[in-house]
């Protein structure tokens, strides 16, 4: 079997020497029908189809975990590339025993040994007579492999910077004694895996939802885990029947709905551990979540508090729900990512304004009354998270997000069965909104947002529909201002931090998610936006054609025209991934 990785596209990349290595094939292949050829590498179905037609086997697009036995199936690594700046596959190819053909240009002379490791040749000739060569003489192949392998290591990273630290000194005429390590200050150390505590408030969950959440906690690479139920007095009794199958588990009944912030406090004082993961109960964790957000949180200095897992929608496993959460300039929540493709353009990690409290790792200090204390108990629903991260964000603490950690959340499934589910869910978020606004704001910001939403209430106060909750958040407003006086002068005299550097985090961010459909927008602006911040994270030329394109697009009477407007953007993005296409599919 030989093989080939790079692009499988014939007309665009002719460069890539695809159609040349095809032919030598052809020729091989009629003295010996058992050779075959596998191209793998980046390009449409179309590209795939076309290569299966000429004789080729193909895979486009292959995942990188699949490209280890993709190596190790082959016997031989053919590629007649006429332009390479290093060639990276050739030497993955020699670190998996497999011996090389290629041309003498770029790199190749570098990456192979001539003779030993492969042949590197030059020209169509001698590459078809190396070739035959390789293909006729089972222990050359086997004696290449094993130089190959040898020589590949010295290609690992140690060894560059072995050689640039070995080229600088040189540079500088220093001697070795003339450089002194220095250790990382000790805030920056990680340290070893500890142990987590689960927290998962409850309110009646289904039992199916339930154990999918506790089966995924379980069956974690980070063993080392604790989980706490707190039940805030459901009223579907599921509890017993989990605990049969799940022993170990604290449970925790309330004779009363708590709500989730003083649930979250009172299973606090029944964890043992540093590290708190704070969960719904209708979250689905990918096997090793827990342990990448334990070593994020700590490999990092200890004025980050928690780190946010990458949340998707889990009967949308495309689209993002959460990496984390920001405020606006009116304070409004929102979540980083919500609504759009995951094309891995929120994979890098970075600072953010806070956590989602429906799955997050916290540092069991953070909650400490020496740092930023409880969470608020009155605040029964929404914006618990939100008052915590902004308390958190005043004292000078930070948050990060931790992509790599990855999780499923059935959205809005606490309110499945809540006629009463928009209602209950505007009075909590816009009241607590003003609190939290009174409790954390500065002066200026919180008389201009109090002004306007106070004033949405009183406009309410005409709407047949919502008057009687109008009426009920501005009285429970007015109610709460003598403890959020309180708790505000404290928030002052301690702050750290301006609330212009808190509302920063949302600079550039946008929502495309339809809340009355619980579905994402499907638009051109949330497609553009994901490829726009994908080309802002990663520079790469490709997507910013895309970024351009689609902006140029956004802006024709194509729209008007939606066959002609998804066919032209189908053959733009023909290389991008399925769900691209799906998604270009639903745009209204």
């Amino acid at each position: 079997l030989l093989l080939f990785v790079g692009r499988l596209n014939l007309t665009n990349q002719p460069y890539k020497g695809l159609s040349e290595l095809m032919e030598i094939y052809r020729d091989i292949y009629k003295k010996n029908k058992s050779v075959k050829l596998l191209a793998v590498g980046y390009g449409s179905k179309n590209d795939e189809e076309l290569l299966k037609n000429r004789g080729v086997l193909s895979i486009s697009n292959a995942p990188e975990e699949l490209m280890s036995l993709i190596y190790k199936s082959c016997n031989i690594y053919t590629t007649c590339s006429r332009w390479e700046g290093f060639d990276l596959p050739v030497a993955e190819a020699h670190s998996f025993r497999r011996p090389s053909i290629c041309y003498d240009i770029g790199a190749h002379s570098e990456v192979s040994q001539n003779g030993k490791t492969g042949f590197v040749v030059k020209d169509k000739e001698e590459f078809s007579k190396k070739l035959e060569i390789l293909i006729n003489d089972l222990e050359k192949r086997k004696e290449m492999g094993q130089n190959a392998k040898k020589f590949a290591r010295e290609f690992k990273w140690e060894n560059s910077v072995k050689q640039y630290d070995e080229l600088i000194k040189k540079m500088l005429d220093l001697k070795d004694n003339d450089v002194k390590a220095i250790s990382f200050a000790g805030k920056y150390k990680p340290r070893p895996s500890q142990k987590v505590s689960v927290i998962i408030v409850n309110y009646n969950s289904t039992y199916p939802v339930l154990k999918e959440c506790l089966d995924s906690i379980k069956n974690q690479t980070h063993r080392d885990t604790e989980i706490i139920i707190f039940d805030n007095n459901s009223t579907h009794n599921i509890l017993d029947d989990i605990k049969k199958e799940f022993k170990d588990i604290k449970v925790i009944r309330s004779g009363h709905n708590l709500g989730l912030g003083e649930g979250i406090n009172q299973s606090l004082k029944h964890a043992d551990s540093d590290l708190i993961l704070i969960s719904n109960f209708d979250v689905v964790y990918n096997n090793d979540a827990i342990e990448q957000m334990a070593s994020s949180i700590n490999s990092l200095e200890s004025t980050y508090l928690g780190v946010a897992p990458k949340i998707k929608f889990y009967y949308q496993r495309d689209f993002l729900e959460s990496v984390g959460i920001y405020l606006d300039n009116n304070l409004y929540l929102g979540h980083y990512g919500l609504g759009q493709l995951d094309l891995s353009q929120y994979n890098r990690t970075e600072d953010i304004f806070g956590v989602s409290f429906v799955s997050c790792l916290i540092k069991r200090d953070a909650f400490y009354e020496n740092k930023v204390g409880a969470i608020d108990p009155t605040f029964f629903l929404f914006y618990e998270d939100v008052d915590f991260c902004y308390r958190s964000n005043l004292h000078g603490y930070k948050f990060r997000s931790c992509p790599s950690a990855i999780c499923y959340h059935r959205y809005a499934f606490s309110f499945r069965d809540d006629a009463t589910a928009f209602v209950r869910k505007y009075y909590y978020q816009k009241l607590n909104l003003l609190k939290t606004a009174y409790k954390n704001c500065e002066l200026d910001i919180l008389n201009r947002i109090k002004a306007n939403e106070l004033n949405i209430q009183k406009k309410n106060l005409k709407d047949a529909n919502l008057k009687n909750t109008a009426a009920k958040i501005i009285r429970d407003f007015q109610g709460s201002i003598k403890y959020l006086k309180k708790d505000r002068n404290y928030l002052e005299f301690s702050r750290q931090l301006s609330d212009t550097d808190i509302i920063k985090y949302s600079w550039g961010e946008n929502t495309y998610f339809d809340v009355v459909r619980n579905e994402p927008v499907y638009s051109i602006e949330n497609l553009h936006h994901s490829y726009r911040r994908l080309f802002a994270l990663l520079g790469n030329e490709r997507y910013e054609g895309h970024v351009n394109y689609l902006m140029s697009l956004r802006d024709t009477k194509f729209r008007m025209e939606p066959d002609l407007f998804k066919n032209i953007l189908h053959n733009k993005l023909e290389y991008e991934p399925t769900s691209v296409h799906k998604f270009i599919d639903k745009i209204q």
